[in-house]
């Protein structure tokens, strides 16, 4: 695979549909972390175990969605942080352009989800009615 070019970035759909970016992230954090393993990370190093942990906390929170919008806004705050971190990356590892590659797909991932307006659960009349009402009757 060549990675000199880093040819993916910006190369993804210019639509990523809500349905399937949850699969993308998952499915990108868990290739940074069998491309650290093959690399011969140990299964304790930081790299291994951060990325570990982003995928269960995206699989047990309550909106992943919004959880992946929120860990994208932490991670890339403004435009010129994007251009800082792939910077970063590339020349942190320098000497491993599979690893180097699969952690820029994580963050273009992330960098292409602040484009989009996250969804909104809607709650239909019942449902906002029970919330409401759980509102009004809670008593300090």
């Amino acid at each position: 695979m060549e990675h000199d070019s880093f040819l993916f970035i910006n190369k993804h759909p210019s639509f990523i549909k809500h349905e399937t970016y949850l699969a993308e992230i998952i499915d990108a954090l868990k290739n940074v972390i069998l491309t650290g393993l093959r690399d011969g990370y140990s299964k304790e190093s930081y790299l291994i175990k951060n990325h570990v942990n982003y995928i269960k906390k995206i699989e047990s929170v309550n909106n992943p969605e919004g959880y992946i919008h929120y860990t994208a806004k932490k991670l890339l705050p403004n435009k010129e942080s994007y251009a800082v971190k792939i910077a970063m990356i590339r020349a942190k590892y320098s000497y491993n352009s599979d690893l180097a590659f699969s952690i820029i797909k994580v963050y273009d991932l992330y960098n292409h989800i602040l484009k989009e307006a996250l969804l909104r659960y809607k709650l239909n009349e019942n449902e906002a009615e029970d919330i409401l009402a759980k509102l009004l009757s809670y008593k300090p």
